[in-house]
């Protein structure tokens, strides 16, 4: 993996005969062949070496001087994917960067949690160390795990020790300053052996990221998707602005209908567990066009919605003043609300689920605790969304489908000196009348047009809603799909239910019902590609 860019905590750059002989010294020194820089820091600090990288990475390091030991470790944000299991009765641990890899070592349970369904219907994802199957797990951003031969792994958290120290009191300082570190961050991450590109939405992230890589590469191709028809939402007009105003190469893809269906099972497969997000798809076919054209390394804008406050979900929170608002703003991230979960499971499901404790409730006290605690509601919903939201819900999306196609994402936004800054800023530079990503948009306001400054904030993703209508290939999937003897014959499930959503669906179709029965597709559709039969 990706994980060359690296820094000590008090000095950018040193080289590496320096730093053997500042901390051998002379009467102790070593000398080893090694090409990587990353290995070579872990000789010096060990483990601990990790807290110093700039950058993305999850590393494997066999470590046989003494006795045999290995170390897995993520990196800050969580941006690359390592999953692992620990058999106890053989003592081996076994770990890959997809869980389908993962699988292929053999003597691995497939076991499911039948938690795990309510946790991805909850979140849209399996948020969280655990997955959908009990005896296989993953890694949390910024978290090593090390383990002695035939010994149980033991897991611990660390602190990136690249921080911003800097201290702004108005926000056109600091939004002139998160300019300057995210121009120094989009070049650092234009260096490549291979062509860099870069994915347009027409949105205001990726647009900015568009024009800061195009100042670096006169030569810039830049990517959008979109789908055949008319369907609103459409933003080809904000990313082709960009691309004319930058002079970039663009390409603009089309996915026609006749390849939904297909792109949908690829996409299933690709994900390795389900995940409800409609832009998947989008995802896994932009990256097939990137690769396409040749192109193994791609910028994208992820992570400034998470670290700037960029959703309108956390200005209605921290304005919200009634006492379920907590529960509100839960049902945002949900596939399906909490009332219409209860509605839909089978009586079998939730005798099940009885007694347990979901991602709902671990949520909601997590949230509530760091509210009092910090005194800070936005602060809460921040870090509780980077840390148990964001690298599981995007992150590993955006992972697992760039790299089916075999091309590399760097998201510039998830760099830790840029996650450290937006940290550190107070809440005013981040909503402003009732405005998310305040700073963000003064950072740039130089760069962009006004149509894309000014423009409504609108996710990027496959207008699902409009698609589910009677007639279209997806929904015809889902009705056979959900009709299937294999999906009503899991038990999970109220038959009557499904088939009162997709009525409504049908006559008044909105966005609720169509997320519900797109997360409901995407569930069964994962259940047949793995080839698994559970049944409550």
């Amino acid at each position: 993996e990706w994980a060359s860019a690296w820094r000590t905590p008090d000095e950018s750059g040193l080289n590496i005969s320096r730093v053997m002989r500042t901390n051998f010294g002379d009467t102790t020194a070593k000398i080893f062949r090694e090409h990587s820089d990353s290995l070579v820091l872990y000789y010096v600090y060990g483990e601990r070496f990790v807290e110093m990288l700039d950058g993305m990475f999850s590393i494997a390091i066999v470590d046989t001087r003494d006795k045999l030991r290995i170390m897995l470790a993520s990196d800050p944000s969580g941006i690359k994917s390592l999953y692992y299991n620990w058999d106890d009765n053989g003592k081996l641990l076994k770990f890959a960067s997809e869980i389908p890899a993962l699988m292929k070592f053999g003597g691995i349970s497939n076991e499911l949690r039948p938690q795990g369904i309510d946790d991805y219907l909850t979140g849209k994802s399996i948020w969280g160390n655990e997955t959908i199957y009990r005896s296989i797990h993953t890694l949390p951003p910024a978290t090593i795990l090390t383990a002695y031969y035939q010994q149980a792994p033991k897991i611990q958290k660390y602190q990136s020790k690249i921080i911003d120290d800097s201290f702004h009191n108005n926000v056109e300082d600091a939004g002139l300053y998160l300019h300057n570190i995210i121009d120094k961050e989009v070049s650092s991450l234009m260096c490549a052996d291979v062509d860099v590109c870069v994915v347009t939405s027409g949105g205001l992230d990726s647009s900015y990221i568009t024009a800061l890589a195009a100042k670096k590469n006169s030569k810039l191709h830049s990517f959008n998707i979109w789908y055949e028809g008319d369907w609103p939402h459409d933003e080809r007009h904000y990313a082709r602005e960009v691309a004319e105003k930058y002079n970039t190469t663009h390409h603009q893809i089309i996915i026609k209908q006749n390849q939904l269906i297909d792109y949908t099972y690829k996409m299933v497969k690709s994900l390795g567990q389900p995940n409800s997000a409609p832009h998947s798809l989008s995802t896994y076919a932009l990256f097939e066009a990137v690769s396409k054209q040749g192109f193994k390394v791609a910028l994208t804008g992820e992570g400034a919605d998470e670290y700037f406050a960029g959703y309108k979900r956390f200005s209605t929170a921290v304005s919200n003043t009634s006492e379920i608002w907590l529960s509100s703003y839960l049902d945002q991230l949900s596939a399906i609300k909490k009332q219409t979960r209860n509605e839909l499971y089978s009586n079998d499901y939730l005798h099940y689920l009885n007694g347990s404790t979901s991602i709902y409730d671990k949520a909601s006290n997590k949230i509530n605790a760091d509210e009092i605690s910090y005194k800070d509601r936005l602060h809460a919903l921040l870090e509780y969304d980077q840390l148990e939201r964001f690298p599981y819900y995007i992150l590993r999306r955006v992972d697992h489908l760039s790299s089916a196609h075999a091309v590399e994402v760097r998201v510039p936004f998830c760099q830790p000196q840029i996650v450290d800054f937006s940290r550190k800023i107070p809440n005013k530079f981040k909503i402003y009348q009732d405005n998310g990503k305040y700073i963000l948009y003064k950072a740039a306001s130089d760069m962009l047009p006004q149509s894309i400054i000014k423009r409504p904030k609108q996710p990027f993703m496959l207008p699902i809603a409009s698609m589910l209508k009677k007639g279209h290939p997806l929904f015809n999937l889902i009705l056979d799909t959900l009709s299937s003897h294999s999906f009503r014959s899991r038990n999970l499930f109220k038959n009557n239910i499904i088939n009162e959503l997709i009525e409504k669906q049908l006559t008044y179709p909105n966005d609720e019902n169509a997320e519900a029965l797109w997360a409901l597709l995407i569930l069964e559709l994962w259940f047949q590609e793995s080839n698994i039969q559970l049944k409550i």
